[in-house]
């Protein structure tokens, strides 16, 4: 299933030579080109003309089986699998409804990115379970420890415009405006795009520099994870079967440390997004929190740049100054990237070193101003 929506070559003798990624969905692929080698089976060969090596490409729908060859497009239409939807008054109740469903039930709040994936076809669960249907899961407030505590069900746009969010976390609100498009931020919500576990997405790498946390619920017990704990790989968290986050707790920059953000991309997801958090202390840094995403599967902090920044003076860190090439030059080697739709991994090394450059920069520039933002 990790697999669907992708393309096998299969050989004229039923052999399946290398997997590669489609475009029957290309906002649900990460990989470009071959991922794996040539895996031990063997695949029905496909009737009909081939490439001159006599193999030819299938189509990989939900389940791992091969669909008919790829024409065009490369879309298989279908009609959405059937399910039943279930209506939780409590996360307890959600997380038991979960196990009950044992790995058939999926948890449903805007649907953005899973109702695309379940009317591809790369999807299919027997039941939803519609975490709006709790009684206060979206619902924006603060702790007694200083942080915004944001519900599960609370929308891109309730984020981006509540007023607890404007005065605490105005760097969140600000990104938030830029998520995707105004649909989907008017249904999509910032817990189930963590969740969903979408490579190309601003929040995460945002909310590693606030150094956020999750309230996990199972069906007998709560926990509390760091945000950075979460995503595991592509559309892979590290959530048991039967958990479920209720709230992305976000705590505000400590007094000193400003912040900003960029993204950059051709397509509606982004193909990069930085994040930069500065604090200064007696003209030095005092604290550095940098952070990358979009480039790879998951979004990563970076302390081995954030380390080389740590103790700067600050009216030293001009554009281009040997503290900031470094950093940058070593973000660009932690990142991580890989090549997929966006581009190939020294093109997204390059922009990881340009972007975090200017986002530093423009975080120092604002520290003093407007603290958060």
């Amino acid at each position: 299933p990790a697999y669907a929506g992708m393309t096998v070559r299969v050989g004229n003798d039923g052999t399946l030579r290398a997997l590669t990624a489609g475009r029957c969905a290309p906002s649900l692929l990460f990989h470009r080109g071959p991922v794996i080698p040539a895996k031990a089976g063997t695949y029905p060969p496909a009737a009909g003309e081939g490439a001159a090596d006599g193999s030819r490409e299938l189509s990989i729908v939900s389940g791992g089986t091969l669909a008919r060859e790829r024409r065009g497009s490369g879309r298989i239409p279908r009609a959405m699998k059937p399910f039943r939807l279930h209506e939780p008054g409590a996360p307890q109740e959600a997380a038991a409804l979960l196990a009950q469903e044992s790995g058939a039930a999926a948890l449903y709040a805007g649907g953005t990115e899973l109702l695309l994936a379940m009317k591809a076809g790369l999807l299919a669960y027997d039941a939803l379970i519609n975490v709006k249907s709790v009684a206060g899961l979206d619902a924006v407030s603060a702790d007694g420890g200083g942080s915004v505590v944001i519900g599960a069900a609370a929308t891109h746009s309730v984020v981006e415009r509540d007023p607890l969010v404007r005065e605490r976390l105005p760097l969140l609100a600000e990104v938030t405006h830029s998520v995707a498009n105004v649909r989907v931020r008017n249904v999509g919500t910032l817990a189930g795009n963590l969740c969903f576990a979408e490579p190309h997405s601003d929040p995460a790498a945002l909310l590693l520099v606030y150094e956020a946390e999750l309230d996990v619920q199972g069906p007998s017990a709560a926990r509390r994870m760091p945000v950075g704990e979460l995503q595991t790989n592509s559309y892979e968290t590290s959530l048991a079967p039967d958990e479920m986050v209720t709230a992305v707790r976000i705590p505000a920059f400590p007094a000193g440390m400003s912040g900003a953000y960029a993204k950059f991309g051709r397509h509606h997801r982004p193909t990069l997004g930085v994040a930069a958090a500065v604090a200064v202390e007696d003209g030095r840094v005092a604290e550095a929190r940098l952070a990358v995403g979009c480039v790879s599967p998951v979004a990563r902090r970076l302390p081995r740049s954030e380390s080389v920044l740590r103790g700067e003076r600050v009216d030293g860190l001009a554009a281009d100054a040997p503290p900031v090439r470094e950093a940058c030059r070593l973000a660009a080697e932690d990142a991580e990237a890989v090549a997929d739709l966006h581009g190939e991994a020294d093109y997204k090394e390059h922009l990881t070193r340009v972007f975090l450059e200017r986002t530093l920069l423009r975080a120092l520039a604002r520290n003093g101003s407007n603290g958060d933002a």
